[in-house]
């Protein structure tokens, strides 16, 4: 997650970039993957978390409503 409203996936053995996903308008806190899928999940000033799905690079699920920007986001095993 960056300053620059993006999310950036890299492969760690080479540090080849496989895909930026874009969606925020303002910036990025935290990221967290899903132990069980593949998903990610990310959280920004904009007051929204969405759900990425990592294997098509989309965004399928925004949830709104936050009073505040979102600092912090974590799945519940």
């Amino acid at each position: 997650g960056s300053h620059d409203w993006s999310i950036k996936i890299w492969k760690a053995g080479d540090l080849e970039l496989i895909n930026t996903l874009k969606g925020h308008s303002r910036v990025i806190w935290d990221l967290s993957f899903s132990p069980y899928e593949r998903l990610l999940a990310s959280c920004s000033a904009d007051k929204m978390i969405k759900i990425w799905n990592l294997s098509q690079g989309l965004c399928v699920h925004t949830l709104e409503g936050h009073e505040f920007p979102v600092m912090w986001v974590g799945w519940i095993n």
